[in-house]
């Protein structure tokens, strides 16, 4: 009886003892999955980040170089209307010049 209860004691000892080396290989596995997302997560931040900052360098860039075509644009069109106005009074000569004539 003796030794029937003693095996029996250590097959119960058995799945115990296989219980917690697989609940520990489970933990151990599950913190570097863990630890392997957190540096995908940090990469893909990182990454993020200076992407955002060269994007906005560009669009920055952008920006100035639209502004300074527009204050190029408004120069040539005030040029245009300076021309236009010297070319009526030009006109407006000549035609008063051949009407008295």
């Amino acid at each position: 009886m003796k030794k029937l209860q003693d095996n029996q004691e250590a097959s119960l000892r058995s799945p115990q003892s296989s219980f917690y080396e697989q609940l520990h290989t489970i933990q151990e596995t599950r913190r570097q999955i863990n630890a392997a997302l957190d540096k995908i997560e940090q990469k893909t931040l990182k990454d993020m980040k200076d992407t955002l900052t060269k994007l906005q360098a560009s669009s920055k860039s952008d920006v100035d170089k639209c502004i300074i075509l527009r204050e190029e644009l408004n120069q040539i069109r005030d040029a245009i209307q300076d021309i236009s106005v010297k070319i009526k009074i030009e006109l407006s000569f000549i035609a008063t010049r051949k009407c008295e004539e």
